[in-house]
Order: C-alpha cells, then sequence, then structure tokens
C-alpha cells in the first residue's frame, strides 16, 4: 500500500486587506520634521541652561578668588607696615630729633640774617627751649658777629625758637613736622592693627 507524503505548502498567503486608513507621505514628512525640531530645541535649551550654571559657577569662584587674593595683598601689606612700624618709630624719637637739634642753628642763622639790616647794632633776642641755649650760643658765636641774646623760654618745645628785635618777630619751629610724623606713624600703625584684626575675624 502507498504511502502519501505531506509537503509543506510554501504559496504566499494572499494579503489580508488592512482596515487602517494608508498615512500620506507628507504627513510622514511633517512629523519627522516635527520630532527633529522638539529634539533640537530640547537639546539647545539643555545647553543653554548648562552654559548659565556653568556661567554663574565660574563667576562665583572668581569672585571669591578675587576677595581671597585681596585679602591676601592687605594682609601682607599690613605685615609688612607693621615690621616697620617700629624702625619709623625708632626714627621718630631718636634720629629725627638729633638732626632737628643739629639743624635748628642754621634756620636760626638764616631767620637772623633778615634782621640783620634792622639790627644797627642792636642784639637780637632768642628765646630758645631750656637746654638748647649753650649749644646755640657757641654755634652762632662761630657762624655771625650779630650780637645776640639768648634766654630760655619753658614754655617752648625743642626745636623752637622765637626771635625778636624790636617790634619785629620770627618764629622757627621744627617740632610741629616732627609731631606730624610721630602722629602718622601713630595712624598708620592703628590702621595695620585693624587690617589685621579684620583679617583674623574673616
Amino acid at each position: 500500500m502507498t504511502r502519501r507524503v505531506m509537503l509543506e505548502n510554501f504559496d504566499l498567503a494572499a494579503p489580508q486587506a488592512s482596515n487602517a486608513p494608508a498615512v500620506a507621505p507628507e504627513a510622514v514628512e511633517a512629523a519627522r520634521l516635527q520630532g527633529y525640531d522638539e529634539g533640537y530645541k530640547t537639546a539647545w535649551d539643555d545647553a543653554i541652561r548648562k552654559t548659565r550654571e556653568d556661567g554663574d559657577r565660574i563667576g562665583a569662584e572668581f569672585a571669591r578668588n578675587l576677595r581671597d587674593l585681596g585679602f591676601t595683598y592687605e594682609e601682607a601689606r599690613a605685615h609688612v607696615l607693621k615690621s616697620f612700624e617700629g624702625l619709623l618709630t625708632e626714627l621718630s624719637e631718636t634720629f629725627l630729633p638729633a638732626v632737628m637739634s643739629e639743624a635748628i642753628g642754621p634756620v636760626i642763622l638764616e631767620a637772623l640774617g633778615d634782621l640783620a639790616d634792622e639790627a644797627a647794632g642792636a642784639p637780637v633776642l632768642i628765646r630758645v627751649s631750656p637746654g638748647e641755649g649753650d649749644r646755640l650760643r657757641g654755634f652762632l658765636t662761630a657762624e655771625t658777629t650779630l650780637p645776640v641774646q639768648i634766654v630760655d623760654e619753658p614754655s617752648l618745645a625743642d626745636g623752637q625758637a622765637y626771635l625778636k628785635l624790636g617790634a619785629e618777630e620770627r618764629r622757627v619751629d621744627l617740632a610741629e613736622p616732627l609731631l606730624r610724623v610721630r602722629e602718622a606713624i601713630r595712624a598708620m600703625g592703628a590702621a595695620t592693627e585693624r587690617t589685621l584684626d579684620d583679617r583674623r575675624s574673616a
């Protein structure tokens, strides 16, 4: 008895009709372009936001660095000035008074020159601080033949003198510039100390 062999059927089945409406190519292209535009806009917005955030961060870091640099400079300057304060104070207390003491003689001699034409042999009265009379007398004796009378005046400070001839008077004051130098040094020291205090409390 012959046995029937069943073979697979390779015939293509007829396509079934679809109930879905057909999509026009123009609509497909429009949808594709819309998706592209939306993706581009999203990426662009993200880039702008990231750029703004980076700019804010960099700006904040830059400002902080400038502030730190400013404090560092001010602190370094304050330390330098503080180290010079002692030297400047010593100069104003020792060196400058010695210079002033040496300078008052020539300054008085110059002032005497203005009175020489009016002296007519009359002595010029010179009032100086106590302790300066002997040294000034020796200096003027060696430098001028103009007759002078030197007297101590307790109300005068070192570096101050009054010259009087008749109604004419001349004032010599080397103490005031020295006083201003000392005040400037003290003011600088106080400002320096405030800067260091601010830095320590920052």
